[in-house]
């Protein structure tokens, strides 16, 4: 009986632990489930249910080529309405460096007839389990990783912080606290690089020294200010005029003609008259540096 065959499901990989050569553990044989529909040449329709031997052979090249592998000898397989589906890779071991990559074509030869086409093992897309592998698109956990594609990664739910080779760093006034026990990682925003606060009397300006250097482009500052013994607010940051009164009444505070080293502040005129302003008794600056210059 002359046979072709039509495969209808991919080649699906069951166990591959250790692709791209690396080695797999002794205890784990390397087997692929091979999944496929044999027709007849005569109808064009599946061949009859049965049992039918079948041998199994990876080649190079879908036609001529390099035996990479068996063939391997399957005596009795169970074949209903033309479809069977067999583990390859039982009887005749197949080596880690089989899977390395390349393209393979395996070659069926049903009830002692080739069948007329070669099929081709695609790379598998999907592992559900992978003790080593060198590229994976998505995994659900994972012991070690020598790279992470950097703007596609927002959550780690098996990797070990303390093991395995990914370096979380800390940017500019970021900080990264571990911990192992309770296999969390914290990262927080850290505090000031530099925080002054003092009294700075009504109508008068002062020139603070922070000697932060670096980029000043890149400095973030923050005023605020309070009655002694209140909470800090924001009411009137920046000096505003106070509208109809000759001469002009300023209230509130502002920062100016910052530097790498100093910052000058001043307290408008009219901002200890409780009665249009929130008093700023106390100013209080904070600057954050960029570290990552």
């Amino acid at each position: 009986m002359e046979v072709v065959n039509k495969i209808v499901f991919p080649i699906v990989l069951l166990t591959a632990l250790g692709f791209s050569g690396i080695p797999a553990s002794a205890s784990v044989q390397n087997t692929l489930v091979y999944q496929g529909t044999v027709y007849s040449t005569a109808d064009s329709l599946p061949v009859p249910t049965g049992h039918y031997p079948m041998y199994f052979e990876f080649f190079d090249n879908v036609v001529g080529g390099t035996s990479l592998w068996g063939p391997e000898e399957h005596p009795a397989v169970t074949v209903l309405h033309g479809v069977f589906r067999e583990e390859l890779g039982i009887s005749v071991p197949m080596a880690d460096s089989l899977f390395d990559g390349r393209s393979l074509w395996v070659e069926t030869t049903f009830n002692g007839d080739p069948l007329a086409v070669r099929q081709h093992i695609c790379p598998v897309a999907y592992a559900l389990t992978a003790k080593n592998a060198f590229h994976a698109t998505y995994a659900d956990s994972a012991d070690y990783a020598d790279e992470v594609l950097p703007d596609i990664l927002s959550g780690l739910d098996g990797v070990r912080n303390d093991e395995a080779e990914i370096d979380l760093v800390a940017g500019s006034n970021i900080g990264i606290t571990p911990d192992d026990a309770n296999n969390e990682i914290t990262i927080y925003w850290k505090g000031p690089d530099w925080e002054h606060e003092e009294p700075v009397t009504a109508g008068n300006c002062e020139t603070w020294d922070h000697d932060l250097g670096g980029d000043r482009a890149k400095y973030m500052v923050i005023m605020d200010g309070r009655e002694s013994g209140q909470p800090y607010h924001q009411v009137n940051y920046g000096t505003n005029p106070v509208r109809f009164v000759s001469p002009a009444r300023w209230i509130g505070a502002e920062w100016s003609q910052l530097t790498t080293s100093t910052i000058r502040v001043c307290r408008g005129n009219f901002d200890n008259d409780a009665s249009v302003s929130e008093q700023w008794d106390r100013i209080r600056v904070r600057i954050w540096k960029n570290q990552n210059e």
